[in-house]
């Protein structure tokens, strides 16, 4: 898990970068971003793990935290695009059910609302909620594919990336 957090991080660290170069603004995307993706039970992650340990042909007395070598970078990396295309799916999820919260917070359409008000920015805070918080969920979901991908460009020569990417062994739930 501690693993896997760490890669949603570091790759959050990159993407905060390139948002900073568009606009410094798009801090509250940042940290909307980071908000949704940290904790949780993250079960699509452990489930893709496990999986690939089943087929990984490791001995019985594996231990994750003992053997954190490189090896295990393609599937954590992968682990963690699921996790983020999770986080997208929640997000659009709770606009399509118009939920007031998330976790026992408010919702992040409710939180884009909320943020819009506060400012006082012209418009109807609720459709600037719903449309931000949309557009993050299709970030999300990109920035999914982008791990993903980097996860495949750590493919080995018997499994590379399009025999992984179509295998659907890690294909999100």
């Amino acid at each position: 898990m501690d693993l896997i957090q760490a890669r949603i991080d570091s790759y959050l660290d990159e993407r905060s970068v390139e948002l900073t170069e568009v606009s410094p603004d798009l801090d509250v995307i940042d940290a909307a971003a980071r908000g949704l993706l940290a904790g949780g039970k993250r079960f699509r992650a452990l489930f893709c793990y496990w999986g690939w340990q089943s087929v990984a042909a490791r001995g019985d007395d594996f231990d994750l935290a003992a053997d954190a070598s490189p090896d295990l970078t393609p599937v954590v990396t992968v682990a963690a695009s699921l996790e983020l295309f999770h986080a997208a799916a929640l997000v659009h999820d709770d606009i399509m059910d118009n939920s007031d919260l998330r976790r026992g917070e408010p919702s992040l359409h409710r939180r884009f609302e909320i943020l819009h008000r506060d400012r006082g920015w012209s418009g109807s805070s609720a459709d600037y909620g719903s449309a931000a918080a949309l557009l993050l969920g299709d970030l999300l979901l990109g920035w999914s594919d982008g791990l993903f991908e980097q996860a495949s460009r750590g493919s080995t020569p018997r499994r590379p990336p399009r025999r992984v990417r179509s295998s659907g062994a890690c294909a999100p739930m």
